[in-house]
């Protein structure tokens, strides 16, 4: 925020993060510091905008702190004139877990991980219904387009994913509530948000792991590149109602939200998602067939990553 680095402390700290892509009212800092000895997250407004924003995240994090209780534990802040201001916790994430298990070959456990997580999702309280605020408000639909009626969690906690989640051994401490919404949201796609995010930040570990008892397939285009998930995985995320296309436009719909017209591209569902028993590592994908040079030669050429990410725009608004 202009004039948010006041103390010596916040100036001298790390920042964590920095959502400068935001829209201004949504732009936030993370900052970690060293205070009387112990270390301290601030969460700081960074444009006068966003002073407003720091107020409902704590909001939120009191109503979510009753709505989670029983299944998860939410980690609060103290709102003060720097900022927000958390404990800081040295636990690693549940994302981060479930890719240690992976890296360890210990994929019965990295599962077992992730359906402790969607068991968790599925407990929480829930409704049946068409979720219309988040459809006009988030997903930049039209209500009454269609008769879609899906299981619903009450409260529209749309972070809450294992990169949110610290584990502390049979504790698990839910972290950012900023996106958390009184309206309903489709419990299908926070967990497909769940699982793409997993996919994405393990795919080392994925594509390592991949072989004939553990099949994975190439769903997603990113830019130039494919993101494969565990067949099993994709399980968690589907619905006969609701295709993965659209789910994705509505990830789209949801960072147009938050970013406006600067958002980037999620990717797009591939037309033919291809299964596989055998990954070459992240660096070394095969593209195959005649089209392996093209493709090459394009990750060279001045701008055909963002091409690439243009093209994806339009195939998300043409998908069904």
């Amino acid at each position: 925020m202009q004039g948010v680095h006041k103390s010596p402390n916040l100036l001298n700290g790390t920042i964590l993060a920095d959502s400068s892509y935001r829209l201004r009212r949504f732009h936030t800092r993370t900052i970690l510091v060293r205070e009387q000895g112990r270390n301290a997250v601030y969460k700081v407004a960074a444009t006068e905008e966003a002073r407003a924003f720091l107020e409902l995240i704590t909001v939120r994090e009191r109503e979510n702190a009753e709505s989670l209780r029983g299944h998860f534990d939410v980690l609060r802040g103290r709102l003060g004139d720097e900022g927000i201001v958390y404990e800081y916790l040295p636990h690693p994430s549940l994302a981060q877990s479930i890719g240690l298990e992976l890296g360890s070959s210990h994929c019965d456990r990295a599962d077992e991980l992730l359906g402790l997580y969607v068991h968790k999702i599925h407990a929480l309280e829930r409704s049946r219904g068409c979720p219309s605020e988040f459809l006009s408000v988030i997903a930049g639909e039209h209500p009454g387009d269609d008769d879609l009626a899906v299981d619903c969690l009450s409260r529209g906690l749309l972070d809450l994913t294992p990169r949110n989640i610290l584990v502390d051994g049979d504790r698990w401490v839910v972290i950012d509530n900023e996106w958390s919404f009184r309206f309903p949201v489709p419990i299908v796609f926070l967990l497909f948000r769940a699982i793409r995010e997993l996919c994405l930040m393990q795919q080392p570990e994925i594509r390592r792991t991949t072989d004939i008892h553990r099949p994975a397939v190439g769903l997603l285009a990113m830019g130039l590149r494919t993101c494969y998930f565990p067949k099993h995985w994709m399980e968690y995320c589907k619905d006969p109602q609701i295709s993965l296309s659209r789910m994705l436009r509505w990830e789209a719909g949801f960072r147009r939200y938050v970013a406006g017209s600067a958002y980037q591209s999620p990717g797009h569902v591939k037309m033919r998602p291809r299964e596989t028993t055998s990954l070459p590592p992240s660096r070394g994908e095969n593209y195959g067939g005649v089209f392996t040079g093209v493709r090459h030669i394009l990750q060279r050429a001045p701008g055909a990553y963002w091409l690439a990410r243009f093209a994806e725009r339009l195939l998300l608004g043409r998908r069904k």
